[in-house]
């Protein structure tokens, strides 16, 4: 039985609103902040769908995000966040490389839990749209 379900951010969670922008949005949030206060929801925008679908399992699964960077510490994101998951990972922040399977033990020890963790990424979300389409 699945006791915990971790999740990327950037191309899961958020994406750009521009479809054909190909860098990554930490790269774009901190080109955008460079230059003063934006609009964040004119360049990015959230799975809504998928945020509704963590917090509807979150009562029986533990939804853990693991992403790179800090994008998601955006304050226009707070309140679209707030509740869903139990504790949000930053590799930056721990000094962890998503890349290195070690850092999710690294996250588990974090959590003194001993459990088998499923990961959605942008491919996993890809096939599963495949498998719903069918």
């Amino acid at each position: 039985m699945i006791k915990a379900l971790v999740s990327d951010f950037s191309r899961v969670l958020l994406s750009p609103v521009d479809d054909n922008y190909t860098g990554g949005l930490n790269d774009l949030h901190k080109e955008l902040s460079a230059r003063g206060t934006y609009d964040f929801w004119a360049y990015f925008r959230v799975n809504q769908d998928l945020l509704t679908f963590f917090q509807t399992i979150g009562e029986q699964v533990d939804v853990y995000m693991f992403t790179t960077e800090y994008i998601q510490e955006h304050p226009d994101l707070q309140p679209k966040l707030a509740g869903i998951f139990k504790n949000i990972f930053s590799g930056a922040h721990l000094d962890l490389k998503k890349s290195d399977p070690h850092a999710y033990k690294t996250i588990l020890d974090l959590n003194q839990k001993k459990f088998c963790i499923s990961t959605i990424s942008k491919q996993i979300l890809m096939w599963l749209s495949k498998q719903v389409s069918m």
